[in-house]
């Protein structure tokens, strides 16, 4: 029995493990796996299969750079989809204002609406960029 336990503790050491996009990853499986179940397309389920095969394959990895990058790929990417749904989300809930994001740096910026195009300055970045206000 601690023979079996030995080995299992070598086997997993310096594996990557779980992060953000492995997550992600498990999500999607299984929302496909519902919807394979749900409407009987086989696609759905071959899609999921490959979807969990792949994150399986990351979190039993043992090259943590490539994985660590892929993941900072995935939350810089998750990050700029947040503040674009935060865009969308503000303009409809503010009626007095626009908001936009600074195309260099992603920063939400605010201006009153009823202005005409006017050059907005990004207060984080300090870039300039023309928008219909």
């Amino acid at each position: 029995m601690n023979n079996i336990k030995y080995k299992l503790q070598r086997f997993f050491r310096n594996r990557y493990g779980a992060d953000p996009l492995g997550l992600a990853l498990a999500g999607t499986s299984l929302i496909l796996s519902i919807l394979a179940s749900i409407t009987r397309i086989g696609l759905f389920s071959i899609i999921s299969m490959i979807v969990m095969a792949y994150e399986i394959y990351r979190m039993f990895s043992k090259n943590y750079v490539k994985r660590r990058i892929e993941n900072d790929h995935y939350m810089e990417y998750k990050t700029i989809a947040q503040r674009r749904w935060k865009v969308i989300r503000n303009s409809l809930r503010d009626r007095n204002n626009h908001y936009y994001m600074c195309p260099k740096c992603h920063q939400i910026v605010r201006v009153p609406k009823g202005r005409g195009k006017i050059e907005i300055t990004c207060p984080s970045c300090r870039n300039k960029f023309v928008k219909k206000s």
